[in-house]
């Protein structure tokens, strides 16, 4: 739709844009170019080709999207989401680790750490992350949550 104003397309108007944009990106992957360094069009692309139910090629965009930002909680979200659907959560952890590193304020990312140590059965790693998670933001309901379900295992 060159040399049109998305901006002043009805509501309507851009959602068929959009869908026409999701079906062509779905049915010609390669005719999509994603600029270099462009994080966002990666994460885009891929809930796009999540929508569509490619979820190997939503996996690599949101690979793509955290080799950028690796602790942008949208990309950490989407590739969580991902390895669950693609029953491949035990590769959560390097990426978690990582926006751990990228952003050692962030709670939502030492959840993220802790939910992966967990998932591997490392209760003790899992709660580290968790306590670190409710000291960096003390009413973070997701740590407080995790911490809890964990003495109820005892």
């Amino acid at each position: 739709m060159e040399g049109y104003d998305a901006r002043m397309l009805s509501v309507q108007a851009k959602e068929a844009l959009r869908v026409r944009v999701a079906r062509a990106v779905v049915d010609e992957p390669d005719a999509v170019e994603v600029t270099e360094g462009n994080w966002l069009a990666h994460y885009n692309l891929g809930t796009t080709l999540e929508a569509h139910g490619d979820f190997e090629g939503a996996l690599r965009q949101s690979l793509a999207t955290l080799d950028i930002a690796p602790a942008w909680e949208p990309g950490l979200r989407l590739l969580t989401g991902l390895l669950d659907r693609l029953d491949r959560s035990a590769e959560l952890l390097p990426h978690a680790l990582r926006a751990v590193r990228a952003s050692p304020g962030s709670s939502f990312a030492h959840v993220l750490a802790g939910d992966a140590f967990r998932a591997r059965g490392d209760l003790r790693a899992a709660r580290t992350f968790y306590e670190k998670a409710l000291a960096l933001a003390p009413v973070d309901p997701g740590a407080r949550e995790r911490l809890a379900s964990l003495d109820a295992v005892g």
